[in-house]
């Protein structure tokens, strides 16, 4: 790979609900808080130099379409050909972070989609889509590469063909299925550090392509680094237990801070909620967190729980205080926050910096370091 892989993290989503699950986005384009089956997708170097964690480029957001990658992006793998089962019907969360990962994919080999109609919000927001040519399941062929979600599931016939069948893991799943799928003969990736070593993944760092925040979510850099100018606010991820949701609202019931529920809010709305908050509190995330990160690259200090993902630093680097062990230590988090908040966002910066390198190029490179590795033409590289 030319030069060092950068990180590139989540999909931007644009639709919050409680069924929702791991790459989860928080407010749909036309306020619509439901899902459908297929919509519940549960969005989670090569040998060479690993990535930061803390990286520190502060790049400009914008609001214009994902470009096409630059012409010196690394070289395609020639006759590979991915195929991206993308089920981009469907504007949530992970059918954004399957869009993401099949404009990455182009300029590292030939690039298809199972046939599916497009979210009018993925042709506007990633044009690139429109144009990728579409695959029938049944017309995949030996040799192809076949990218499917976690909730999809491994279909042995295709293994049987000759299909390499990689399911991107983008959230936690039992260890069972782990291994029940991997018994199939296909593959697992992820979206995430900690799910690829954790749950009996073993994965290599060419198994790791993280989506991102799109540019329309990730706020303004120099009021985020600001800590004035913020309400005593307190946002709740609406997949938080009831009993953590409860402590938050017990604690700020007595005017010591607003508990807001976020759930259903139009995309305007939103993000001038996301620009007053001090504080976000999800728990137990299972993979990479859409209210989380767009709520952090606003300004916001989180505090979660020490299960799950929120258990590697390379996902989110944290300050330990906020990442607890009890809902019991909630209230005095909160308090603690509000108390010293000047000192509490700044130490929140590597988070931002984090989230903030992260975009369409180094997803590029880590979707052309996937296919070289996928395809054979690369070896594995370390563990992650």
């Amino acid at each position: 790979m030319a030069g060092a892989v950068v990180g590139a993290l989540l999909a931007a989503g644009t639709i919050t609900t409680a069924s929702s699950l791991g790459l989860r986005s928080t407010a749909d384009a036309q306020g619509s808080a439901g899902l459908s089956t297929l919509a519940q997708l549960r969005p989670h170097p090569t040998p060479s130099q690993l990535p930061s964690p803390c990286a520190t480029s502060h790049p400009t957001a914008t609001a214009s379409p994902v470009p096409l990658p630059t012409p010196d992006a690394p070289p395609a793998v020639t006759g590979a050909r991915v195929i991206v089962n993308s089920h981009a019907g469907y504007l949530t969360g992970g059918p954004e972070a399957l869009v993401q990962l099949t404009v990455a994919l182009q300029g590292c080999a030939d690039v298809a989609i199972i046939p599916v109609p497009l979210h009018a919000f993925f042709v506007q927001h990633y044009p690139p889509i429109a144009k990728v040519p579409h695959v029938a399941e049944a017309k995949l062929a030996s040799g192809d590469i076949y990218i499917i979600p976690e909730v999809q599931g491994c279909d042995p016939g295709l293994v049987k063909r000759g299909v390499k069948v990689f399911i991107w893991l983008l959230g936690e799943v039992e260890p069972e299925k782990i291994a029940a799928e991997r018994s199939k003969g296909c593959v697992w990736i992820t979206h995430v550090w900690w799910l690829g070593h954790a749950l009996g993944t073993d994965l290599v760092r060419q198994q790791l392509i993280r989506p991102y925040v799109t540019s329309i979510k990730v706020g303004n850099s120099t009021v985020a680094d600001q800590p004035s100018g913020r309400s005593d606010l307190v946002l709740i991820d609406n997949d938080t237990p009831g009993h953590v949701v409860k402590a938050v609202q017990d604690t700020c019931k007595d005017g010591l801070c607003e508990a807001v529920l976020v759930n259903g809010f139009a995309p305007d709305a939103l993000v001038k909620l996301l620009a007053r908050a001090k504080i976000v509190v999800d728990w137990c995330m299972r993979g990479a967190e859409r209210l989380p990160l767009e709520a952090t690259l606003h300004g916001a200090v989180l505090v979660t729980s020490s299960c799950q993902v929120a258990r590697d630093q390379r996902d989110f680097p944290l300050p330990e205080r906020n990442v607890l062990s009890f809902p019991e230590r909630i209230p005095g988090a909160i308090r603690r926050i509000l108390r010293d908040f000047e000192q509490e966002h700044a130490d929140m910066q590597p988070m931002r910096d984090l989230y903030r390198s992260i975009g369409p190029a180094s997803m590029h490179d880590e979707a052309c370091a996937f296919v070289r590795f996928a395809s054979g033409a690369e070896g594995p590289g370390p563990k992650m």
